[in-house]
């Protein structure tokens, strides 16, 4: 049995040059861009308000 020697080597990367802190800012970045793509999906309600107004309304025909 013969041992094969013929590996390719490790290659090796470099960090960024920032290091991990700038790593950690761009994860708060994309975190903070996901976020507000979440917030403009969102459906707000009427500025009118309209159950706010008719549950006010009916407290006073509201028997206790």
């Amino acid at each position: 049995m013969e041992a094969n020697t013929d590996r390719p080597s490790a290659t090796i990367l470099a960090f960024p040059a920032g290091g991990r802190k700038a790593a950690s800012i761009l994860s708060a970045q994309a975190k903070f861009a996901a976020e507000v793509r979440a917030i403009r999906k969102l459906k707000i309600a009427p500025e009118t308000g309209w159950y706010h107004q008719d549950a006010i309304e009916s407290v006073g025909t509201r028997k206790n």
